[in-house]
């Protein structure tokens, strides 16, 4: 009985102390359930294959578990900041991923108010800095008097600082709301200032993590999605005005800027500035930022430059494309299509150093090659077809194949020639996609050279062709 008593008195004694151990304990099982479960729904999403509405369903439902796992995390950091270095790579990751299907998920999806837009303002920041109220004198003698004066309250922007600095040392992990603080900091400092550095830097450093993280879970740009950049809008189009300074220094300090704060949107405004710029320190810094920025938006806003006349521009945008398509493979897409457009250039100098950029890109120099391969100057096209061929990419048949019976009037042999010695160099690769070919009449004998040197026999049907590849692999 004794022993009885003494277990149901320990396990009240539990029930009744909240503080204790028991109750402190943290379900790292249930969170990591939750993440590896919103994960997996945040995958799916990311499937092309699957309809807009199932893509949605899959955002949502990884957003819902995502965000509960999050929850339970901050809520234990908040309580336990020991122990926030400990779950830190664990709650960045559950954040990122929280932040990437907003941006994904079109507007309202979520069930949140203004879902897709920033909410790191302090709540006691005004939408414009307040005016300032002229002291109240008081009356001689009175109670007031005799009082000391009050201690001069700070500026507004180092009130602002601090309060950044003190939500970054709290929460380490929580890079993203971070960031948000320093983006407010920037639209109330003055450019040029030691805050807005500060704030500029941070900013920069953020949208950096955010662009490779999201390289590494998609595989493709952050600012190819519709609704990436928004936090930083209104801050590009501050700093475009100053694009069109008068003063030198200050154009030049609005370019470095804007490459800092990596928005797809300010490329748009730099690009615009190279056409007609001619202090070449700014060119060089405008040219400097938009390497910087990379992405979708920065090379499609690049690539616009291969219809101007001006061939040192175009040789200038194309060294910046060069840098951004070897620097992933996502970018290297998006570089490839651009610099495509400048084989059609006027400049032959152009064209040709555009050929060779692709040709020395591998699998990812197909994607300007086809844009290129429609290009009306024979020479050029020749090339074409010779880089294609050498890129080893069996995609590059689809653009091969049509030249087996295609091409300049009178010159059709030279361009089939070309175009089957550019296919058997890329060898077996190049059969399911010159396989469709075998359906046209027209290219059916020409097709089957091809495969018959490649594969050492012929193919009456694609399906044969296709049957003979898979067998390969």
């Amino acid at each position: 009985m004794k022993l009885a008593n003494c277990v149901l008195g320990a396990t009240v004694l539990l029930l009744l102390l909240p503080g204790t151990l028991l109750a402190q304990e943290f379900d790292l099982a249930e969170v990591t359930r939750l993440r590896d479960e919103g994960r997996k729904y945040f995958n799916q999403a990311g499937n092309v294959d699957l309809s807009r509405s199932e893509r949605n369903k899959n955002l949502k439902k990884g957003y819902e578990l995502l965000t509960k796992a999050f929850n339970m995390l901050d809520k234990w950091c908040d309580e336990h900041p020991d122990d926030a270095e400990r779950f830190d790579d664990l709650i960045v990751e559950i954040h990122r991923m929280r932040y990437f299907i907003r941006k994904e998920s079109p507007i309202n999806l979520l069930d949140e108010d203004e879902s897709n837009v920033r909410k790191g303002k302090p709540p006691d920041w005004p939408d414009k800095p307040p005016a300032e109220k002229a002291p109240v004198s008081p009356e001689p003698g009175g109670a007031a008097s005799a009082r000391p004066p009050p201690a001069p309250r700070k500026e507004p922007i180092e009130e602002h600082l601090e309060f950044a600095a003190k939500y970054e040392r709290e929460h380490p992990y929580d890079r993203i709301h971070v960031r948000d603080l320093y983006l407010d900091i920037l639209e109330h400092a003055e450019p040029g200032s030691a805050a807005y550095e500060l704030a500029i830097s941070k900013v920069s450093l953020v949208n950096a993590e955010l662009k490779e993280a999201y390289r590494l879970l998609r595989g493709d740009e952050l600012d190819s999605l519709k609704m990436a950049g928004s936090e930083e809008r209104r801050i590009v189009h501050s700093l475009s005005k100053d694009l069109g300074s008068r003063q030198r220094d200050v154009r030049l300090r609005a370019s470095e800027y804007l490459g800092l704060l990596g928005s797809g949107d300010g490329a748009r405004h730099l690009v615009k500035l190279l056409a007609k710029e001619k202090d070449l320190e700014v060119r060089d810094m405008a040219l400097d930022s938009l390497a910087k920025i990379g992405g979708s938006k920065a090379c499609a806003e690049l690539g616009n430059l291969g219809k101007s006349r001006k061939e040192a521009v175009q040789q200038e945008a194309l060294a910046v494309l060069e840098t951004i398509a070897g620097r992933s493979d996502s970018e290297g897409r998006y570089a490839s299509e651009s610099i495509g457009r400048y084989v059609t250039a006027k400049s032959d100098a152009v064209a040709d150093q555009a050929v060779a950029i692709l040709a020395s890109m591998g699998s990812n120099g197909i994607h300007g090659l086809l844009v290129a391969s429609g290009v009306r100057n024979h020479e050029r096209r020749l090339a074409v077809i010779r880089a294609l061929g050498a890129t080893g990419d069996g995609r590059a048949a689809g653009g091969l194949g049509p030249y087996l019976i295609m091409g300049v009037k009178g010159k059709g042999r030279m361009y089939r020639d070309a175009a089957e010695a550019a296919l058997i160099s890329i060898g077996k690769d190049a059969v399911p996609h010159l396989a469709r070919f075998l359906g046209n009449p027209r290219a059916k004998v020409y097709v089957n050279y091809v495969l018959r040197q490649i594969t050492g026999r012929g193919f009456k049907t694609p399906a044969a062709a296709m049957a003979w590849y898979e067998r390969q692999k």
